[in-house]
């Protein structure tokens, strides 16, 4: 089926489904976020600004759990190699939520 995030971070599907793609790549473009979004729905047209608003949203989530998301502005947005790792694997530090 492919990536879940932890039912701890609260995602809503939408940003479950963004987080999946910054899990699964090295670089998360728009273009590869629209689809992911938007696939099935193929009249839809994205607002300019949905993603950043949904990342934002996300970064406020994951961030206690020890996870950032980094902007490459003008190309997208990414993991570190070691959280993409991690994630992949199934493995979430709850260190940093326990720590606060």
């Amino acid at each position: 089926k492919g990536w879940a995030p932890p039912v701890e971070w609260g995602l809503t599907r939408t940003e479950a489904k963004i987080m999946g793609v910054l899990v699964s790549r090295e670089l998360a473009t728009r273009e590869a976020l629209t689809y992911a979004l938007y696939s099935d729905r193929p009249d839809a047209v994205p607002q300019e600004q949905i993603f950043n608003v949904l990342v934002s949203k996300i970064r406020a989530k994951v961030r206690p759990f020890g996870i950032e998301i980094h902007t490459l502005w003008g190309e997208g947005f990414r993991l570190s190699a070691v959280d993409r790792e991690s994630l992949s694997a199934g493995a979430v530090s709850v260190e940093a939520e326990a720590a606060r």
